[in-house]
């Protein structure tokens, strides 16, 4: 300001870089259940998460190209690979298809959005790390405004303290039970008047061979001796349905 004519002036001039946004296009993907690890202790409530871990697929081709990403070149990409990793993953590909050449061979990357003491001042800071097989490749603030992990959480059947919810199937676990039953019965009945029944002369095994011959047990040595023709015919009979009438034999001695 002018001291004499008491008005603002300019005394200097400095450059300073501007954010400016050109497209604000957000997006939004649904993850596999089995790629996302959420915080345990904050119960069903997402805001308190203190942290979310998500593991996704990529290549060293797609890394490179976003600019975010360093110490890309001490990635081993030999056990980095989709299915070389040592744990229990499941790529997304269900063919299994790997390319050879390194720019587009798949890795594991795991994220962690959340809060963690990165200073050592005893306040925990939201954070973004990434890393591959144990190498960190990016690590920074949270870069969104609200300062919270860029994930929601929809269940389709919210349940008091649990995270995830009921699914779809559970609506129709009483009439999946009931439909089995009924199946299970009607197949009973079928294989109880269908299915080739034994009989056997009354008093011709003892108790411990007959329950073998109940069971289906065959054996070379029945441990008894049969004299007559007739004691030595165990009877097969097939007893079919027809019309609601059923084929009896009777064995008289």
């Amino acid at each position: 300001m002018n001291p004499l004519t008491m008005q603002q002036q300019q005394v200097g001039s400095r450059m300073e870089k501007q954010t400016v946004i050109k497209v604000n296009k957000p997006t939004a993907k649904v993850c596999r259940n089995e790629d996302v690890f959420i915080d345990p202790t904050c119960m069903d409530n997402v805001d308190e998460a203190q942290f979310f871990i998500h593991r996704y697929e990529t290549n060293l081709s797609t890394l490179k190209a976003d600019g975010r990403y360093k110490n890309l070149d001490q990635i081993n990409l030999s056990s980095a690979e989709a299915t070389n990793n040592g744990e229990q993953y499941y790529p997304e590909d269900p063919t299994y298809f790997r390319f050879r050449d390194d720019p587009r061979k798949k890795i594991v990357v795991y994220e962690y959005w959340g809060n963690y003491d990165v200073n050592e001042d005893g306040i925990a800071e939201p954070i973004v790390c990434a890393w591959v097989n144990g190498t960190i490749i990016r690590m920074e603030s949270n870069p969104y405004p609200d300062q919270r992990p860029p994930f929601i959480v929809v269940p389709f059947m919210s349940v008091p303290f649990q995270m995830q919810g009921d699914s779809n199937a559970e609506l129709l676990s009483d009439t999946q039970k009931v439909k089995t039953a009924i199946m299970r019965g009607i197949i009973d009945n079928m294989a109880q008047s269908t299915n080739g029944q034994k009989g056997m002369k009354k008093g011709s095994l003892d108790v411990i061979n007959r329950k073998k011959f109940l069971n289906g047990i065959t054996s070379s040595s029945m441990g008894y001796r049969l004299t007559s023709l007739m004691d030595r015919i165990m009877l097969s009979l097939r007893v079919h349905l027809i019309c609601s009438h059923s084929w009896i034999m009777k064995h008289r001695v």
